[in-house]
């Protein structure tokens, strides 16, 4: 009777867990998607807290993860510094950078600094068959260049072919009288006027 009892509370542990493990990174990327969304939408500013809200509490869980989500519990406070690291410094280069030709040039010091530290501290991490993955990833990049440059010569090609049209002639006088007899009636104007 006692097993019976341990295996049906079992799946209620488990769904307890789960409850606990994943709003929290649901929340985090639902703090990221609205950070996307860009100025122009009012509620992008609520992105970077919401996201920060759910990382925060993600890594104080309540309760000891189990299975998957402790190894990404246990993968996160392991790259938390360097995760943080890299954060800052990423979003001080993007502050420092030119905007209409104007740098700050002590920011994006500062971040390239912060950039710079957080390869410092995950280094260490790094196994050896890890970083030979890692530079077999880097491989990648001059194939991904050849492929920009590429788009890029494609683009200046069919721009400097492309015929430029010569302007159209203005409207006579028929043409002009439609148009604001049209206009007239459609924005409810005086229609006596011609």
């Amino acid at each position: 009777m006692k097993n019976d009892m341990n295996l049906n509370s079992r799946p209620l542990v488990m769904a307890a867990h789960l409850l606990q493990a994943w709003p929290p990174l649901l929340l985090a990327m639902l703090g990221v998607c609205m950070h996307r969304m860009g100025p122009a939408f009012e509620r992008s500013r609520f992105g970077p807290p919401v996201a920060l809200l759910g990382l925060v509490a993600f890594i104080l869980l309540p309760d000891e993860p189990m299975g998957p989500e402790k190894v990404m519990h246990d993968a996160l406070i392991s790259a938390l510094p360097w995760i943080a690291a890299a954060t800052v410094g990423t979003i001080l280069v993007l502050r420092g950078a030119p905007t209409y030709w104007t740098a700050k040039p002590g920011l994006m010091l500062l971040g390239w600094a912060a950039v710079s530290l957080s390869w410092v501290l995950i280094w260490p991490d790094f196994e050896t068959s890890i970083a030979n993955e890692f530079l077999l990833d880097l491989s990648v990049i001059p194939g991904l260049m050849l492929g920009v440059i590429a788009f890029a010569l494609g683009v200046g090609i069919a721009e400097r072919s492309s015929v430029i049209r010569e302007e159209s002639s203005p409207l006579t006088d028929d043409e002009g009288r439609l148009v604001h007899a049209i206009l007239t009636r459609r924005l409810g104007g005086d229609e006596g006027e011609h």
